[in-house]
């Protein structure tokens, strides 16, 4: 069955062979981080803070505020839902590039001190996405 989303998932599929796994990654770092920021359909200035903390730290690149708000409310994710970008291109992430992101959606929902149902539901989805499992997060948590 021939629907709208085949041509946009081919195109989606051509950018993914002609960017670098550098290219990739920042890209999901930035659309996820930022993503996670209005899974509570909530944005606090301390959630800002923290994502823009985190791409500094992972990208080594400073993204400004009104940034991080525009990627969290990007019309991308009307042509193909986050969860589902992300299982694709976590297959160009490495294990530790996957880890970061779990903890780092982490650190960004608890910033304001209280992680509710939407940020539970967004963050399981996208553990799902990212292909870790509970074992692989206890393993790896500080």
């Amino acid at each position: 069955m021939k629907t709208f989303f085949n041509p946009v998932s081919k195109f989606i599929n051509q950018l993914f062979n002609e960017k670098s796994k550098e290219q990739i990654k920042r890209e999901v770092f930035l659309l996820t981080l930022s993503r996670t920021t209005s899974a509570d359909t909530n944005i606090r200035h301390v959630e800002l803070e923290k994502t823009q903390e985190l791409l500094k730290k992972y990208l080594g690149q400073e993204y400004s505020e009104s940034q991080v708000r525009v990627a969290a409310m990007s019309r991308r994710f009307e042509k193909e839902p986050l969860h589902r970008f992300v299982a694709r291109a976590s297959k160009a992430l490495t294990e530790e590039d996957r880890l970061q992101l779990a903890f780092g959606m982490m650190d960004i929902m608890k910033s304001d001190g209280r992680v509710g149902n939407l940020e539970r539901k967004h963050y399981d989805r996208m553990i799902e996405s990212l292909k870790l499992t509970p074992s692989s997060l206890m393993e790896n948590a500080a």
